[in-house]
């Protein structure tokens, strides 16, 4: 018996949780934003159609993409741009 796609869904983004926190983290080094760039960064994995249509390299490839678009857009929101890791290495 096959699964339900939905369910079939629900566990690739399960999977792809602790990826998407720790590269959020990773970038923005603080928890709070972390959690939230994830959070939006998988709601935004779940709306797209096309996700599960995708090989397991090009949804990781979107994944990565989105994540990092979501954790820059925590940024800018909490206005933390100066404080990032790759904020002092002179990318200003």
């Amino acid at each position: 018996m096959t699964e339900h796609p939905l369910h079939q869904r629900v566990e690739r983004l399960k999977a792809a949780e602790l990826l998407v926190y720790r590269m959020a983290y990773y970038l923005l080094q603080e928890e709070r934003l972390a959690i939230a760039a994830a959070k939006r960064t998988l709601l935004a994995l779940a709306g797209r159609e096309d996700w599960d249509a995708k090989s397991p390299s090009d949804r990781e490839a979107l994944l990565r993409t989105i994540a990092i678009k979501e954790a820059l857009q925590a940024a800018k929101d909490a206005e933390i741009g100066s404080e990032l890791p790759f904020a002092s290495r002179g990318n200003r």
